[in-house]
This record gives C-alpha cells, sequence and structure tokens, in this order.
C-alpha cells in the first residue's frame, strides 16, 4: 500500500523565531510589515483592473496573473502599487531567470510607473535585449531605442 504524505497546513515555511512571533501576536516577519488578506486581495482585484487584465510588461492577456514586486520584500520592497506589478508567468519567471539564459531586471520610477529591462550575459557584464518604460496610470507602454 502506498504511503501519502500528510497534507501541510500552509505553503509556507515558518521558522523557529516566526512561530513564536505569531504565538505571542505579533506579525510573522519583523521590518517588514504584510499586508492583511483582505486588503492583498484589494490589490489583486487593483491591479487587474489598472491593467486591464493583462500583463503589465508583455500585455498578454490569457493565463494566470500573479502580483509580483519589483523589489523583492525580502530586500526591503513594500507592498504598494508604486512597487507590485500585475504580471504572466511567463514575465513572473523571466525575473528569476540566470542571467546566461535572459533576465528581467525591473525598477520602480515612482508613480507608478516601471522600467522593465531584459538582460543577456552575467551579472557583472550584461548586454540590454529590450527596454520597456511602463506608466501605469496613464496606461502608455515606452519602448525605449537601444
Amino acid at each position: 500500500m502506498m504511503r501519502r504524505t500528510p497534507m501541510r497546513r500552509s505553503r509556507v515555511r515558518v521558522g523557529a523565531a516566526a512561530r513564536r512571533r505569531i504565538a505571542e501576536g505579533g506579525p510573522l516577519a519583523k521590518h517588514r510589515p504584510a499586508l492583511s488578506l483582505d486588503a492583498w486581495e484589494n490589490l489583486k482585484r487593483h491591479l487587474a483592473a489598472a491593467s486591464d487584465g493583462a500583463c503589465e510588461r508583455c500585455r498578454r492577456r490569457t493565463g494566470r496573473f500573479d502580483p509580483e514586486h519589483a523589489v523583492e520584500r525580502s530586500k526591503g520592497g513594500a507592498d504598494t502599487l508604486d512597487n507590485v506589478w500585475h504580471a504572466c508567468a511567463t514575465c513572473h519567471a523571466l525575473k528569476s531567470n540566470p542571467y546566461t539564459y535572459g533576465r528581467l531586471l525591473v525598477t520602480p520610477l515612482g508613480d507608478q510607473r516601471f522600467d522593465f529591462r531584459t538582460v543577456i550575459g552575467t551579472k557583472q557584464k550584461h548586454e540590454v535585449t529590450s527596454h520597456i518604460v511602463y506608466d501605469r496610470t496613464r496606461r502608455t507602454w515606452t519602448a525605449m531605442v537601444l
């Protein structure tokens, strides 16, 4: 008979320090205030409406979309409209691609504007293969000449 692995209660691994903070009624992470689940759902709905249901980089309208942080929360990024963009699964994966395969670098410019650069090479020496500036408030994409 095949044994089943037990179901996990959470998809996120929680360390001992975080478990202690939660047990004491505190936040999961220190110095990085997270949105409540309701506020996160509201942010997702706002992003979907603001982008007309399309990826804010490649404008794809089909598939799965997720909010993606331009500056990761682990590196001090916040859950704000100036740091979160609406990403399709392909663009989401490009953000963590190795530089040798082509990596998406996203820089928040403030006022809900983002700078998307696709680079190839190494982290120290790379070549920009595409450069797009997106303005969510005006809904404009500007391809920069390379």
